[in-house]
């Protein structure tokens, strides 16, 4: 044909230089400017307090996919004009540790789920919110799996919340479910009576969930 080709080793080198090429991740600085860029860019014009600002990014890091669900859930709860504080990101970076939960357990992750738990602990979740976080998802998981269609149920109002929690759903078993709330339910007695450090009566119930377990009667 008249034209030059290329030496195979020279192609495969190309390839493999390619295939080397990192995304340089963003300094904090950068991060910072990109995430009050993205939420005004999503409606929202009051800005962002700077310790919230940091608390995302100590908790998200340079993770862009979690950062961008992050700034959408963010604009869904507060309005345009008021301004971002850490309570508010503080609320939802636990929520997010517990739908992490969810997954874990929900995959039968037995490492994710105590390192789940020992997060949740970390950032000042108490025993009885994760509990009362698995009681409502295990609920609403349960309703869904009994009514695939046609009856409504208030929790699939929340497009973000229900979307969470049905991308694990087939993992669970209508009886794994049933099971899974006498569970929360008698880790629930046990907190509130028991004489083991609460902490460590949460890591040992979330276990139970992850092997679908049924604690003995107390």
């Amino acid at each position: 044909s008249g034209g030059e080709t290329m030496p195979q080793g020279s192609l495969i080198a190309g390839v493999n230089a390619a295939a080397r090429v990192q995304i340089v991740p963003l300094t904090e600085s950068e991060l910072k400017a990109w995430i009050e860029r993205e939420l005004k860019q999503c409606g929202h014009s009051a800005g962002i307090a700077a310790d919230a600002l940091q608390s995302i990014i100590q908790s998200l890091g340079n993770d862009v996919g979690a950062l961008t669900q992050f700034i959408e859930k963010l604009v869904l709860l507060v309005e345009p004009s008021t301004k971002i504080d850490s309570q508010l990101v503080s609320q939802i970076l636990i929520e997010k540790s517990s739908i992490e939960l969810l997954r874990a357990i929900a995959r039968r992750d037995s490492l994710g789920t105590a390192e789940c738990v020992s997060s949740l602990l970390a950032t000042g979740s108490h025993p009885l919110q994760i509990t009362a976080f698995l009681s409502r998802a295990y609920r609403t998981l349960l309703f869904k799996a009994d009514n695939p269609s046609g009856i409504t149920h208030p929790d699939f109002e929340n497009a973000w919340y229900w979307r969470q929690l049905s991308m694990n759903a087939s993992l669970f078993r209508s009886n794994d479910l049933k099971r899974g709330i006498e569970t929360i339910a008698c880790l629930d007695r046990e907190l509130k009576g028991s004489k083991l450090p609460p902490e460590l009566v949460t890591a040992l119930m979330a276990q139970h969930l992850v092997f679908r377990h049924q604690p003995a009667p107390a």
